[in-house]
């Protein structure tokens, strides 16, 4: 590895050691194997689809919006999601300052 290399390893090592990355993948983690969140999720994704299939019947597309969006809140209001959508905005923001030092010295 050349000196860039073991930089950007650093660097990926570094953010990985963040609170809020850590947080992340364990909260994503948690998610991805809950059962009761997998069927919401699928039940959402089946209510979009639905939404979709009958877009231009608006009595039935209001119908499944209506279940789109009563669904779409359960999921949001689940505290494990909650504190995932947390740690993902923490992140962003720690992954949009990194981007910045490294565009203002004309690294990226």
């Amino acid at each position: 590895m050349d000196e860039l290399d073991l930089l950007i390893q650093k660097l990926k090592d570094d953010v990985m050691e963040e609170e809020c990355v850590k947080q992340y993948f364990k909260l994503k983690a948690k998610i991805d194997s809950d059962p009761s969140l997998i069927k919401l999720r699928k039940e959402i994704d089946e209510a979009k689809q639905n939404m979709s299939k009958f877009a231009l019947d608006k009595e039935k597309y209001i119908l499944y919006k209506e279940d789109y969006l009563k669904l779409e809140e359960q999921y949001n209001l689940n505290p494990t999601v909650y504190n995932f959508q947390k740690a993902k905005d923490e992140c962003l923001i720690l992954l949009n300052e990194i981007a910045d030092l490294l565009s203002k010295n004309n690294l990226i």
